[in-house]
């Protein structure tokens, strides 16, 4: 019995030690980081390996205990705790989180960073000094600050997050000074991102509401930023191929320079000044929601050279009237477009390959019925209801495709048109001429030839624009002028050479023939591909459809559409 006891008394023993050793390991952890530990009125964690000390919240979630700070704060570059002084180097994440009565902030020359979402949604927030002393500056840090009214960022930042600043709606100006130039930061998980710091800012509006105008008008940038520029108050990338940040505020009338070849995420989200956007040929992407939610928007003629439209890009401009797509287009993405069915009755499409309707959760194109604005009595029509206009030679592809053909897919040729001047849009071996009539008008006359004053052709409408004459000149080509007789002022001229300057005249007479009005434009046709080679090399080449596939006959030979021969 006393062996069994001895035993029993021993393996206590050896729990005790362990449990002792235990807590002594808690206790040097304990030491060394305290968490949530208030001093005066301010909440912190103190790390005593490091004396530094990182405001926080109150208690195990930012959401804890909500509003804990209110009116002006200033936070020391020092405080004390169990006799020990430790140094302020951080504004921890979401610290001061949805704290609305929050007027003021001083921050001390101590500290180096702001943590993610570190003052969101401080509605109340009108004025904060950051010190020369700050290096990053984290995700979302500012966001929903709609009070704060103005903003510099200190020389000494190099690191911004994504969003700093969206929602912020009284901010007027943002000064990058030229240290803004490291687009490397962690996130909340420690990763390491390579991102764009104005990647996502929303100055004028706030995602997952109805947006606002408000307040900012112009970026200022230092000349000696080696990444970014402004220019007029538009932030862009130092070479200037990408439009970055639009100010919601800004009144003037603005031209897109012709260098941009690219439109960041949220560039233009939720303005809602422009009633008519008109981007430069060389525009290739438009990033995801770079146009969101631009309720006035009633015209979009897209440029020629673009091919991608990002997810969302124009969600919500439900008043958009017109809305054309250039030739090079390859692909929408989800959510591209919210077209109200009232406003928007047609799209035309110039590409003569289909374009990608992407489907990831919503269609790319979509179409509805609305009484009141995009956010009330939005009902869903079938897509048929809207005609959307291609190339003839494309139609049967359209027709075929899964998504576009639920749309009432039509020749170019059988628009009517309703522009107020000459539209010309040439493609690889095609020009589309679009105008408008002119009062008085018995005939109009267009006449194209190539750089050198060689007639190509000569093309007679009557006043109602159908075809009644035309006359191709030489070179002789394979294909005449398409001959579809046109409704209203539209016609497409085939058989051009690929990569070649031209001349382009429009005249109107009257009855007598008398010249009334005359408009003249000079346009370069598209390089060709290897299709559009096969067709330009031969004197007997010819394009069908059949069966949904596009085939050339040349001669005794066939050639699909690759230019592969079959026969």
């Amino acid at each position: 019995m006393r062996n069994f006891t001895l035993r029993i008394n021993l393996a206590l023993e050896a729990k005790m030690k362990l449990f002792i050793l235990f807590l002594a390991l808690v206790a040097s952890i304990g030491t060394n980081v305290a968490s949530d530990t208030k001093v005066g009125s301010i909440w912190y964690i103190f790390d005593s390996s490091t004396k530094t000390a990182s405001v926080t919240y109150r208690g195990s979630a930012s959401n804890s205990y909500i509003g804990e700070y209110s009116g002006s704060l200033t936070i020391p570059s020092t405080v004390m705790y169990n006799s020990v002084t430790y140094s302020v180097t951080s504004i921890g994440d979401d610290a001061f989180s949805a704290c609305s009565g929050l007027t003021s902030v001083t921050i001390p020359n101590s500290v180096t960073s702001i943590g993610d979402y570190a003052f969101y949604g401080c509605s109340g927030l009108t004025s904060i000094s950051l010190p020369n002393s700050i290096k990053s500056i984290g995700h979302q840090a500012f966001m929903g600050c709609e009070s704060l009214s103005s903003f510099d960022i200190p020389e000494s930042v190099n690191a911004l997050g994504n969003a700093v600043w969206a929602g912020c709606l009284s901010l007027k100006t943002l000064f990058v000074p030229k240290s803004v130039n490291t687009t490397i930061i962690q996130d909340t998980h420690g990763f390491s991102l390579s991102v764009s710091p104005f990647r996502g800012i929303t100055i004028s509006s706030k995602e997952g509401a109805m947006p606002s105008e408000g307040a900012f008008t112009a970026f200022i940038v230092d000349p000696e930023n080696p990444i970014y520029t402004a220019i007029d108050g538009v932030l862009y990338d130092k070479n200037m191929t990408k439009l970055l940040q639009f100010p919601g505020a800004k009144k003037d009338v603005y031209t897109i320079p012709e260098s941009v070849i690219y439109i960041e995420d949220y560039a233009f989200y939720g303005n809602l000044i422009l009633t008519e956007l008109n981007l430069p040929r060389n525009v290739r992407v438009i990033g995801d929601r770079a146009f969101a939610y631009m309720v006035n928007l009633k015209t979009l003629h897209l440029p020629e050279e673009l091919v991608k439209i990002g997810e969302g890009g124009f969600l919500g401009c439900s008043n958009i009237e017109e809305l054309t797509f250039g030739s090079k287009l390859q692909s929408i993405s989800s959510n591209a477009f919210t077209l109200n069915i009232n406003k928007c009755k047609s799209i035309t499409c110039f590409a003569n390959q289909v374009p990608t309707l992407e489907k990831n959760y919503a269609p790319a194109i979509m179409v509805g019925k609305s009484t009141g604005n995009i956010w009330d009595n939005w009902e869903n029509v079938p897509p048929s209801a809207l005609t959307v206009y291609v190339p003839q030679e494309s139609i049967g592809d359209y027709i075929m495709d899964e998504n576009w053909g639920q749309f009432t897919i039509l020749p170019i040729t059988a628009q009517q048109t309703n522009v107020e001047d000459l539209i010309v849009v040439p493609s690889t071996n095609t020009v589309d001429c679009s105008w408008p009539a002119v009062s008085g008008a018995a005939t109009y006359e267009l006449v194209i030839k190539d750089k050198s004053g060689n007639l190509i052709c000569t093309l007679i409408f009557n006043a109602q624009g159908q075809l009644t004459q035309l006359a191709f000149s030489a070179p002789a080509r394979d294909n005449a002028p398409e001959q579809t007789q046109s409704a209203g002022f539209h016609f497409t001229v085939t058989g051009l050479n690929s990569g070649t300057g031209y001349d382009l005249s429009l005249t109107a007479k009257n009855e007598s023939g008398q010249e009334i009005d005359k408009k003249n434009v000079s346009f370069h046709t598209n390089i060709a591909t290897s299709i559009e080679d096969v067709l330009v090399n031969s004197d007997k080449s010819v394009k069908v459809l059949h069966d949904g596939q596009i085939y050339i006959l040349r001669g005794d030979h066939i050639f699909d559409a690759q230019g592969k021969m079959i026969k």
